[in-house]
């Protein structure tokens, strides 16, 4: 039977209120405008496992997992358990806790490349911090990055410029990922003064098909990096703990990192982001200011340590990749039963799916805005994120809906 579209009046009620107080009302990544507006919820009340539910009461299988935080399910039992003890000792402090310490060892000891970490609250904290450490250590400027690659908001490498000075964003260099000629090409250009090539372990920009690294371009990266005495760096905060059981990308592509930056998935929603780094590097990061009111708050550390340990005890890597698999077969073979050719690209944990011949995503946007509307959220101009609390019930039901709204649009398409 037919599933009834989901009413959305408050929340849209909720969007109209926030755009008189807030310019957009809602911006980013999370903004409708970047979906599908009138199809998503724009306001969520609570999550639960791999679920959600909006302010208009709507439950959904979320397969976008906050953007990646949610690695584990929402509100994982240790996880919210280890918050709640810290909370009763206090957050922000004046000085770091015992946590700072106990965090710092256990990734030290963790991350198989690094002697030493800081800490910050968000990705774009410490890929800036990566970018600064390599050229306090070279003493070099231009620093070299995959076209299209998203690392941060700072204005080095915000994706949409609006008030931010040419000079801000000077001694950035583009590359084509994947693409050793254009890596050594843009060497060239900055010859003698690059301090590091910045890449993501895969190709995971929004608005293309993924793209996994080849064992030939992993060792063109380093060969050129080697040559140049520049510093690899990688930009692991929106992959980490989804392409290996280890939680490190670069055990899953071979990577040999100088640097690598952590975010997202590693405290399972709350905001810690990581930067660890080998030996040689310590003296340069001495020298670098880095400093926040809340990069020393202790209630997002322990989440931190309570994550780790669950992420090994309930092995989520393999339970995300099973549920990962299932659902990306599934909606290969329910679009070729509907009669559409689909591309589902990356890794199963972290799945896209394109429609063949949709260059301005106008199938990619009905799908996914009909797949919210029938209670599944995933994204069509963004990769999806696999958490370990999916189960076979979930699968199931993000598969059912997957059928009809592909039948949908073939009905469209015949109409």
């Amino acid at each position: 039977m037919p599933r009834t579209p989901y009413d959305l009046t408050r929340s849209y009620s909720l969007l109209e209120r926030a755009r008189k107080v807030v310019p957009r009302g809602v911006y980013g990544t999370r903004s409708v405008e970047f979906a599908v507006p009138g199809k998503y919820p724009q306001f969520l009340r609570e999550g639960r496992g791999s679920r959600v539910r909006d302010v208009d009461g709507n439950e959904y299988v979320d397969l976008m997992g906050a953007f990646g935080p949610n690695l584990l399910g929402y509100r994982h039992p240790a996880v919210e358990a280890a918050v709640r003890e810290q909370a009763g000792r206090g957050n922000a402090l004046t000085f770091p806790t015992e946590l700072w310490v106990e965090l710092a060892e256990t990734l030290v000891a963790r991350i198989d490349v690094a002697d030493w970490v800081a800490f910050g609250k968000n990705g774009s904290d410490v890929t800036d911090y990566a970018i600064r450490l390599a050229r306090q250590h070279t003493g070099r400027r231009a620093v070299l990055v995959a076209e299209g690659a998203y690392h941060t908001f700072h204005p080095w490498g915000v994706p949409i410029p609006t008030g931010v000075p040419d000079a801000w964003r000077a001694h950035i260099e583009r590359f084509t990922w994947g693409d050793a000629d254009s890596l050594e090409a843009a060497f060239r250009r900055s010859s003698g003064d690059v301090a590091g090539v910045l890449v993501t372990p895969f190709r995971h920009e929004a608005f293309h098909d993924q793209a996994l690294p080849t064992p030939e371009w992993v060792a063109a990266l380093h060969a050129l990096c080697d040559r140049h005495g520049a510093l690899m760096l990688l930009d692991d905060v929106r992959a980490a703990f989804r392409c290996h059981a280890s939680g490190l990308s670069h055990h899953a592509f071979g990577y040999r990192p100088d640097a690598i930056c952590y975010g997202k998935a590693i405290s399972n929603g709350q905001p810690v982001a990581v930067i660890a780094a080998r030996e040689a590097l310590r003296g340069a990061a001495s020298q670098l200011y880095f400093s926040a009111t809340h990069f020393f708050s202790a209630e997002p550390m322990a989440a931190a340590l309570a994550t780790l340990r669950a992420f090994d005890e309930e092995k989520a890597f393999d339970a995300m990749n099973r549920a990962g698999e299932a659902v990306c077969a599934g909606l290969r073979e329910r679009a070729a039963a509907a009669g559409f050719g689909v591309r589902v690209t990356g890794p199963p944990t972290m799945p896209f799916l394109r429609f063949d011949s949709d260059p301005e995503f106008r199938l990619s946007r009905s799908w996914c805005g009909e797949m919210a509307q029938r209670g599944v959220l995933v994204h069509p101009h963004h990769n999806w994120f696999m958490n370990g609390s999916l189960t076979p019930e979930d699968v199931a039901l993000v598969l059912d809906v997957a059928a009809e709204c592909f039948g949908l649009l073939r009905a469209d398409a015949g109409a």
